[in-house]
């Protein structure tokens, strides 16, 4: 038969495996990696190193009532199992644990262990994530690394001083998870990333470089190409336009020539520094040569224009005289002459242009007016 004593027995028992329990709980907890390290700071204040020493204090002192309880026979056995019960526990004064009867001490310390795990999960959270963090970072600078191979630089100068920022800001977090310094993360997480940007342009550029000192080269072909035929335009205006009015032709080939020979010949010994130099200097040459060919290629067309010119106006003379024979006025002697000025001017060489202008308009307005009098 159960007694009541039995009872107040198992149920001490019950409470002290549940601590027993909890104690392994906190014992093995993940976070508990940290106890070898030196802490400071909010972690180190939180850190329950005493508190778990007193609890298990307790859980021996709970113990030894036990096996007290246990060991009692007899008929004496109710009684001094009340007394046992009602009895404060004895503890070491030094634990600093209150002074309760078994049941009582146990539920104390049943509440201090999950206080305990509690404080011990949120150094282990703040532990995971600036494991988290450090993966992040490492991923980063291994990503700075392969971007120095990348590009056949040596990553020394630029990922060392970084590896050591790394090892001081996670020596520091290490001992106080609790406490970050944002600052200093968030600035060497920055800086990762702008040197694996840097690199990764850099990259692109050495890429990107055949084909753009090609298209260089195609450029210097279409400047020579367009500078012969504005040459040539310029040569045909000055022999058959009076006065043309052009400017001479400016040579800019050989000097756009040296300068992307020049370009060529840096490639061959650049350091790190020196891409971001040759990839301006690719874009100005560029843009020069563009605007280059785009000139020749005006002053061309403007040599042109004045023969074009030269042409539209003699079409257009002969149109009119069509129009003066439709109206039977081809041999008016007014419009005779003007015809004959009109048409010495457009075609003897060099063409007087802007006098032939004014002939032309004359003969068109004689021919209009005098048929409106008719």
């Amino acid at each position: 038969m159960v007694t009541a004593t039995d009872r107040a027995v198992a149920d001490l028992t019950a409470a002290h495996d549940r601590l027993a329990a909890a104690l392994y709980t906190v014992d093995t907890h993940p976070a508990q990696v940290l106890r070898d390290v030196p802490l400071h700071g909010a972690t180190a204040a939180a850190w329950p190193g005493a508190d778990v020493a007193r609890l298990w204090s307790g859980f021996v002192a709970v113990r030894d009532v036990l096996e007290q309880l246990r060991a009692l026979k007899g008929r004496s056995r109710d009684v001094a199992t009340a007394r046992i019960l009602t009895t404060p526990v004895a503890t070491d004064p030094l634990d600093g644990l209150p002074s309760l009867p078994p049941a009582a001490l146990l539920a104390d310390l049943e509440q201090r262990c999950a206080g305990t795990v509690a404080v011990l999960d949120r150094i282990e959270a703040a532990r995971t994530a600036l494991t988290g963090r450090i993966i992040e970072l490492d991923t980063a600078l291994e990503a700075a690394v392969a971007a120095h191979h990348r590009v056949g630089a040596d990553h020394t100068p630029t990922t060392g001083p970084l590896q050591q920022r790394l090892r001081q800001v996670y020596g520091a977090a290490l001992g106080d998870p609790l406490t970050i310094d944002e600052p200093a993360w968030t600035a060497l997480r920055d800086d990762l990333t702008a040197v694996v940007r840097r690199l990764a342009d850099l990259a692109a550029l050495r890429t990107a470089l055949p084909a753009r000192l090609t298209r260089l080269d195609t450029l210097l072909d279409a400047l020579t190409a367009a500078e012969q035929r504005a040459r040539r335009a310029y040569a045909a205006a000055a022999e058959k336009i009076a006065d043309p009015g052009l400017p001479d032709p400016p040579d800019v080939h050989d000097r756009f020539a040296g300068e992307v020979a020049a370009a060529v010949r840096a490639t061959d010994a650049l350091d790190l520094d020196g891409w971001p130099a040759l990839d301006r200097r690719l874009t100005a040459l560029d843009r020069d040569l563009t605007a280059a060919v785009t000139a020749a290629e005006d002053r061309a067309t403007a040599a042109t224009g004045l023969l074009d010119r030269r042409l539209e106006l003699r079409g257009r003379l002969e149109a009119y005289r069509a129009k003066a024979v439709r109206l039977d006025r081809v041999e008016d002697p007014a419009l005779m002459s003007r015809y004959q000025a009109a048409r010495d001017l457009l075609w003897t060489a060099p063409c007087d242009l802007r006098a032939a202008t004014r002939a032309v308009f004359a003969y068109q307005q004689a021919l209009s007016t005098e048929g409106t009098t008719t």
